[in-house]
This record gives C-alpha cells, sequence and structure tokens, in this order.
C-alpha cells in the first residue's frame, strides 16, 4: 500500500536531486578550507589579471596622449608607490569579499546535504517500520 509520507518524502529527495545535488556534492568533495583557499587564489589571480590589463591600457593612453610627465623620474616613483598601495587594498578587499561569499555557499551545500541525509534517514525508518 502506497503511503503519503513516503511519496511526499520521495518527492522532495527527487526535487533535490535533480536541482541542487550536484552542485552540492561538487562543493562538499572539498574540505571547507580546501574549498575556500583554491576560491579566494582563484579569484586573486583574476584580479592581478584584471588590474594589469586595466593599468597596461591607462599606459597606453597615457602614452598615446604624449605625455612627457610621465618619463620623469620624480613621478614615476610616486605613481608606483600610490599604484602598488592601492593594488594591495583592492587585493585585500576582493580577497575577503570572496572568501565570505564561499563561506556562505560552503555552509550552504552543506546545511543542503544534511537535509538530505535526514531525508534519508526518515525515508529509511520509514521503510523499517
Amino acid at each position: 500500500m502506497i503511503q503519503k509520507e513516503k511519496v511526499k518524502l520521495m518527492t522532495k529527495m527527487a526535487i533535490f536531486e535533480k536541482k541542487e545535488y550536484t552542485k552540492a556534492m561538487e562543493i562538499m568533495r572539498y574540505r571547507r578550507q580546501d574549498y575556500i583557499a583554491l576560491h579566494v587564489i582563484l579569484s586573486w589571480i583574476c584580479a592581478v589579471i584584471s588590474v594589469g590589463f586595466i593599468v597596461a591600457l591607462m599606459a597606453f593612453y597615457i602614452i598615446s596622449k604624449g605625455s612627457q610627465i610621465l618619463f620623469q623620474p620624480s613621478y614615476l616613483k610616486v605613481t608606483a608607490i600610490i599604484g602598488f598601495v592601492l593594488f594591495i587594498m583592492f587585493s585585500f578587499i576582493y580577497c575577503f569579499l570572496t572568501y565570505w561569499h564561499y563561506v556562505e555557499q560552503y555552509e550552504e551545500a552543506e546545511k543542503k546535504f544534511k537535509e538530505y541525509k535526514e531525508m534519508l534517514d526518515q525515508l529509511n525508518q520509514l521503510y523499517e517500520e
């Protein structure tokens, strides 16, 4: 005989498996620290590449305008120091935001995975009855 509780539980599990199981499993195959560190490092590399691209575009633009002030040593030194400080600040803020985002993403996957495990346990209890 069909039990409504089993059907409801199996339907919830099937919806979870179809929509969220693969993403949650992909996240949960890593340890928490490894998952977060991997994504923070990859994000930092992307940030470095982006900043380098922006600096290169700015340099090409200034050189194309023929500005002679860029080639003075004192201006180059001040510009390099300011640019480096801004880059460090940008990197710190960007990595912090990335860290926070992936901590939340991992915790959400962990929560969903625990809910799925609880549904499995409930289903197992229903079959034992």
